[in-house]
């Protein structure tokens, strides 16, 4: 999705306690690497507004209350510095109601070829994080219904009577 956007950066953000952590990136040669790099998120609350949220250091002091500006724009210039982000993309995804990471792409300065972020952009960093969000949905379903088969099959195999399983044609299952 990277070379797609024309980013510098695209990154998998998952969330860790009260942090968002980039785990996964692809980017562009010469670009540096933001893996492992966090923003605490009740900052990344207050920044994101929309489903898709496109910002740039001073797009993100215009977002913050005034009285917590004079607090957190050091914080966030610090970090814009050190990861090399003029400009990013983000768009956060949900699994069983709960935030649980952000799909983001960046631009770092320096680069002339892309300023800022068109509706193709919007629409593929939507489709990805939809994606990754209905993957992660479908892998947490998957897991709560093995666990709840082991769970059962354990319970089955380990009472103390006979017990049978059988269909509607009262063929049997299971004994």
């Amino acid at each position: 999705a990277g070379p797609a956007s024309g980013a510098d950066r695209f990154c998998y953000n998952e969330l860790k306690g009260d942090r968002m952590v980039c785990v996964m990136e692809w980017r562009k040669k010469g670009v540096k690497s933001s893996i492992k790099t966090s923003l605490p998120l009740k900052l990344l609350k207050l920044l994101m507004k929309e489903k898709i949220n496109e910002l740039t250091v001073e797009d993100a002091e215009k977002r913050l209350p005034a009285v917590l500006r004079p607090v957190l724009m050091p914080m966030i210039r610090s970090y814009a510095k050190a990861a090399g982000v003029a400009g990013v993309l983000f768009a956060p995804y949900y699994i069983e109601g709960g935030l649980k990471g952000v799909i983001s792409a960046d631009i770092c300065p320096g680069n002339r070829e892309k300023t800022g972020w068109d509706r193709e952009d919007r629409t593929l960093i939507a489709d990805v994080s939809n994606i990754v969000q209905l993957t992660s949905e479908r892998r947490a379903a998957f897991e709560r219904s093995r666990r709840s088969l082991d769970w059962f099959r354990t319970l089955f195999e380990s009472a103390p009577d006979a017990y049978f399983l059988n269909d509607l044609k009262l063929s049997l299952i299971h004994i």
